[in-house]
């Protein structure tokens, strides 16, 4: 024999009726920025000499942006960062725009290479904001998977290529 349970709002509210809906709470979407930086590398080849790859930088305006400077500091001894295709002078975006740097990237043999670019703008309304994103070009190629609780987990790979 199954036994059911029953609970009505009326007992959920001490016994007083409540004439108007329920409603669940929901999290709420915070406003987006009005930029958007992406970093990513492609072309990576790696060496005895060191690492070279292509930097690609993204920058895409959700509102308008005025006066935005891109900053990519100089990388350490040992590695080279073609910077000149970003802009020297303060760049406007409308809403929507976007624009794409190729920058080329030669990093130190047996070290990473962090990069951090930094963006500052002012708003339509004034605001000034400033915003950064990271890179790292490793010097040695990432392994398939990932470290989950201690162990690290990698899907449909010979046990033989697995070097934590």
């Amino acid at each position: 024999m199954a036994t059911w349970a029953s609970f009505s709002s009326a007992g959920a509210c001490g016994g007083h009726r409540s004439h108007g809906s329920i409603r669940a709470t929901h999290p709420t979407v915070e406003p987006t920025l009005p930029l958007t930086l992406e970093m990513r590398l492609e072309e990576v080849e790696r060496g005895a000499a060191g690492a070279r790859a292509r930097l690609v930088v993204v920058v895409t305006a959700d509102r308008d942006v005025h006066d935005l400077e891109l900053a990519l500091p100089a990388p350490p001894a040992g590695a080279s960062l073609d910077t000149l295709e970003l802009p020297v002078r303060p760049l406007h975006l409308a809403p929507g725009e976007s624009m794409t740097f190729n920058l080329p990237l030669r990093g130190p043999a047996h070290l990473d290479l962090p990069l951090r670019l930094t963006a500052s703008f002012r708003t339509g309304d004034g605001q000034l904001l400033q915003l950064g994103q990271g890179v790292t070009l490793r010097a040695e190629p990432e392994q398939a998977g990932r470290s989950h609780a201690g162990a690290w987990e990698v899907m449909a790979v010979p046990l033989e290529a697995v070097h934590p």
